[in-house]
């Protein structure tokens, strides 16, 4: 039997999708966002604690997570049992970070990743580890998804359509390395700068859809519309699928979410937020245009 840990969304979708193209004797260890990602995917599978699943394993496959100790605790407890463990990587940066809960470290006996570019910066990481390249099998399968519903007239004249991908940097920041500024931005100081690119730009009738983090909630980013005094109106929370929101959009903006990659292989134009032109984006990808300032 496989035991299978997830929590973020992120990894949770990469995973699941390897799951359901891999049949098996799975158990399943889940919490946070993964519950919603895992169930919509294999159907109502059974949820089962941590220790019962390492007990009743013989090797453990899970993703990682900065928000949640649960994939690095399966980590540990089953290197303790000296059972085969594997982690699959669904991003670009902070490999180190994802498996330490200072200053305890610890290694999968192999990681997985999704693309060339993260096989390569996993490799220089862990020189000691074996580094797999997956396919993709979520990626190919949000793009059909995203062609599937996107409406024939998705620009129309005289309305752009703006995709805010919101993410949890300050908590993050501040719980990985206990200083919330800690990369010279967060999420509020990056959707200020978009909010004020989107009043210089001189679109007609912009619309903006918010989509926060699953580990955040909208009212920040609110907040931050009364202080700079733009139009209420022009926004809205998304209530929809990612890759409903990324279907209804002309353009869609961000950090470093994974979700903006997605997009970006969904056809959209894609833009990154943060305020500083002298930090470059976290995110390994050309055609991602950095937003200018106002």
């Amino acid at each position: 039997m496989i035991a299978i840990v997830s929590h973020d969304a992120g990894g949770a979708d990469l995973l699941s999708s390897w799951v359901a193209a891999n049949p098996g004797n799975f158990c399943f260890v889940l919490a946070g966002p993964a519950v919603d990602v895992f169930r919509r995917r294999l159907g109502d599978i059974d949820i089962i604690p941590l220790e019962l699943a390492i007990a009743q394993a013989e090797s453990l496959i899970c993703s990682t997570s900065w928000g949640s100790d649960l994939e690095w605790t399966a980590i540990g407890l089953a290197n303790s049992t000296g059972m085969r463990t594997v982690a699959v990587v669904d991003h670009w940066v902070n490999y180190q970070e994802r498996f330490v809960r200072s200053p305890v470290l610890h290694l999968p006996d192999e990681i997985w990743v999704a693309d060339p570019t993260a096989l390569r910066i996993a490799a220089e990481a862990f020189p000691g580890l074996i580094i797999v390249e997956i396919e993709n099998l979520a990626l190919a399968e949000f793009v059909a998804k995203v062609r599937e519903l996107s409406p024939v007239d998705r620009a129309k004249a005289g309305e752009y359509r703006a995709l805010f991908l919101g993410e949890n940097l300050s908590a993050n920041a501040a719980s990985t390395f206990g200083d919330p500024h800690h990369f010279g931005y967060d999420e509020l100081s990056s959707f200020r700068h978009f909010i004020g690119w989107l009043q210089q730009a001189g679109l007609e009738n912009p619309t903006v859809r918010l989509r926060p983090h699953p580990s955040e909630t909208v009212a920040k980013y609110l907040d931050v519309l009364g202080q700079v005094g733009s139009e209420r109106s022009r926004f809205h929370v998304s209530g929809t699928s990612l890759a409903e929101d990324v279907a209804w959009s002309d353009g869609v903006f961000g950090i470093s979410s994974m979700a903006m990659v997605n997009a970006l292989a969904a056809g959209r134009t894609v833009y990154c937020c943060i305020p500083d032109p002298s930090i470059e984006s976290p995110l390994p990808f050309d055609s991602i245009i950095r937003l200018s300032g106002p």
